[in-house]
């Protein structure tokens, strides 16, 4: 993570997320042992024995292809489970408490039960107010977000890109200076 962020502070000065995604999909086409099928999804498993799959079966509605992947080993990193969930693998729903694995920094049974969502967004100070009007389908909702008690406009780009928030809904919040 380290050289990548070096990388990113480098080539990407201004700290634009897109630039950031670039960079982070250059340094996965330039490994030559990952196969990358962006926007692919899984939904079946060709197992071998009971314990051991052989194969996934995967489609990509973009370019309507459907993919066989073979390989000696898979890793779920879908954030869904859905990998694990297809192979009838052992697997739990929700966040566990600190104490249960002795975790000091996983968040304590206020932060819910299931992931929160991801927020994309980057801030911009324009040196003056800026006007914006919601959507029709956003929620008017006042609130902070736990471990942010505030936005500093001057910090900007991919230094906010991993904020996450709640967990079965997205609040939208009016951030104010």
């Amino acid at each position: 993570m380290d050289e990548i962020l070096v990388e990113n502070t480098y080539r990407n000065p201004e700290g634009n997320p897109v630039i950031l995604d670039m960079i982070l999909l250059d340094k996965v086409v330039q490994e030559p042992n990952i196969k990358l099928l962006l926007n692919t999804a899984v939904y079946d498993v060709v197992k071998k024995t009971d314990d051991k799959i052989d194969s996934v079966k995967a489609f990509c509605s973009q370019n309507a292809t459907e993919y066989l992947i073979s390989a000696p080993l898979f890793c779920d990193a879908s954030g869904d489970g859905i990998l694990g969930f297809l192979s009838g693998a052992a697997f739990r729903m929700g966040a566990e408490s600190r104490e249960e694995f002795n975790e000091p920094m996983a968040p304590d049974l206020s932060y819910g039960e299931l992931l929160g969502h991801s927020l994309y967004f980057y801030t911009k100070d324009t040196g003056k107010p800026v006007h914006f009007s919601a959507p029709s389908f956003a929620m008017d909702v006042q609130t902070e977000i736990p471990r942010y008690k505030s936005f500093n406009a001057k910090e900007h780009g991919c230094k906010l890109w991993w904020v996450e928030y709640g967990a079965g809904w997205i609040p939208y919040m009016i951030l104010k200076k």
